[in-house]
């Protein structure tokens, strides 16, 4: 089963140019693994977050991707309990924070709202202090002050 593909065999798969994949690489919008040998190589799974449905997959590309994820839930299944546990706990931490992180930016989203209010009725009133005094009758008629 093959799921790491060489950048050449991405670019096919995929149907984009070497430098593209490159390009892509380098800003990290595509990620790369290092194989057992130390060999720079592409996910299937990477390609497929990245560009969708890939184009030019033949039907021996097209088996291996699918012995590939079908081995990946196979070896899903032989997580060991502790660290399933640990996953799940991680999990539930995770969710706490996130209720967490929303909870302040509610706050700060009404304090936002506040503070610019506030702003705005300061605002108003520095305009109304630095509007000119009316003129009389006789200053506008005769043009003094």
């Amino acid at each position: 089963m093959k799921s790491l593909l060489s950048i050449t065999e991405a670019a096919h798969v995929t149907g984009k140019s070497r430098s593209t994949l490159h390009r892509h690489i380098k800003t990290g919008k595509l990620n790369i693994t290092t194989d057992s040998v130390g060999v720079k190589r592409i996910d299937t799974s990477e390609l497929l977050r990245v560009y969708g449905e890939l184009q030019n997959v033949t039907r021996e590309t097209n088996v291996m991707i699918q012995d590939d994820t079908a081995s990946y839930y196979e070896n899903e299944e032989k997580i060991p309990d502790a660290t399933r546990e640990e996953l799940e706990l991680s999990n539930i931490m995770l969710h706490e924070r996130l209720r967490e992180a929303t909870t302040r930016e509610m706050f700060y989203q009404e304090q936002i709202k506040s503070l610019t209010e506030q702003l705005g009725a300061v605002q108003s009133k520095i305009l109304a202090l630095e509007a000119p005094p009316k003129k009389g009758f006789f200053a506008r008629l005769f043009g003094k002050v």
